[in-house]
Order: structure tokens, then C-alpha cells, then sequence
């Protein structure tokens, strides 16, 4: 009677570490050293650009702040018309921050709605040679749930709400390097404010 209840506790031990050990490891926090944010316009919306580039604009701003979940706000307005990329006139200029690619989650609250020719907002994942690959997505006004998922090995960026799936864009595999939200405004006083949240 007492070996065969020792051997039930064992097994029931072996059980629980096994479960321990499958059991995923836990994505570290993501903090303010982690995002990476660069000038974006839509008029060229797969490049990458180097906040140090000469003469490079500076229309909107991104906060980062960590707490209990990592919050990222992109805002601002717009001050001026007279912006350039090299000498090329822009139109849509604003701001995109990059989060290191892997399979997270949170919300994604928009304060200042998507407006045609006013204000753009932008899924984008970032592929290998500095290259963007971005998707124009209309947001409402509200919260949003979030999520990066793999399938088929390719990564998933989508956006739900009320359980409904509205916006979604995938990148190649294992050449996704990070994922982020860009926002773009035409008019001088055009305004952006969305605030992204990671579990």
C-alpha cells in the first residue's frame, strides 16, 4: 500500500514537471530602449529613414512609457508644409515606431480617427536591408485588440474589434525583424493620436 502511494506520487510529480518544462518561456517586457522610432512619410512607404538624415522633418512624437504593460502614444500635429527627403517634396509625413518581431499581444486605443487625405495610419513590418512593408488601414475612433501570430510560419500582424477581425498583414518567414504602427498627416494643425499598449 505505501510503495504503490509513493509511486502515485511520483508519477504525479514527473506529470507536473513535465508540464513546467513544455510550458513556453515568458517574452521579456518590452521598454523604451526597445522601440525604435523614425521619421515615416507615405509618400515613400517601404523606406526606412535614418532620423539623422540632414534635414530629415520632425512632425509628430512618440512616448514610450513602461508600467505594468508597456505603453506607446504617437501624436502630435502637424507644423509646417515646407518638408523634404532629399530634396523631394513630401506631403504625408508623420512618425513609425518598430517593436522587435515576436508573438505578443494588447490593445491599440485611437484618439484621433483615420480622415481621408488628412490623417493616414499604417501597419508596417520591417524586412531585412532597412526595407518596410507597410498596409494603409482605416481606424475609428476607440479600442482596439491586437495581436502577432505565426501561421504557416509566416508572421500575422491583425487588428480586432468587437471579435471581428478589420485589419491584417503578414510578412515572409523568418525575415520580419519587427512590427510597429506609423501615422502620416497632409495639412498644417492635422492631428494624431493613438496609443498602443503591450501585454
Amino acid at each position: 500500500m505505501i510503495i504503490r502511494l509513493i509511486v502515485l506520487v511520483l508519477a504525479q510529480v514527473f506529470v507536473a514537471f513535465g508540464e513546467q518544462a513544455a510550458a513556453p518561456a515568458s517574452l521579456p517586457k518590452i521598454t523604451g530602449k526597445d522601440v525604435a522610432v523614425h521619421p515615416y512619410t507615405s509618400n515613400v512607404p517601404n523606406r526606412k529613414i535614418d532620423p539623422k538624415t540632414k534635414g530629415v522633418f520632425e512632425t509628430l512624437k512618440v512616448v514610450v512609457t513602461s508600467g505594468r504593460q508597456t505603453s506607446i502614444r504617437l501624436t502630435g500635429k502637424k507644423e509646417t508644409e515646407n518638408e523634404n527627403l532629399e530634396g523631394q517634396h513630401l506631403f504625408h509625413t508623420g512618425k513609425v515606431f518598430l517593436v522587435p518581431a515576436a508573438e505578443r499581444s494588447g490593445t491599440l486605443k485611437i484618439s484621433a480617427p483615420t480622415v481621408p487625405d488628412v490623417l493616414r495610419y499604417l501597419l508596417v513590418l520591417e524586412l531585412p536591408d532597412n526595407e518596410l512593408k507597410a498596409q494603409e488601414s482605416k481606424f475609428e475612433k476607440g479600442e482596439y485588440q491586437w495581436e502577432v501570430t505565426k501561421k504557416d510560419g509566416r508572421p500575422v500582424y491583425q487588428f480586432s474589434r468587437g471579435g471581428t477581425v478589420v485589419h491584417t498583414i503578414s510578412g515572409p518567414v523568418d525575415e520580419v525583424k519587427s512590427f510597429g504602427l506609423a501615422a502620416c498627416v497632409r495639412w498644417v494643425g492635422g492631428e494624431a493620436d493613438a496609443t498602443m499598449t503591450i501585454k
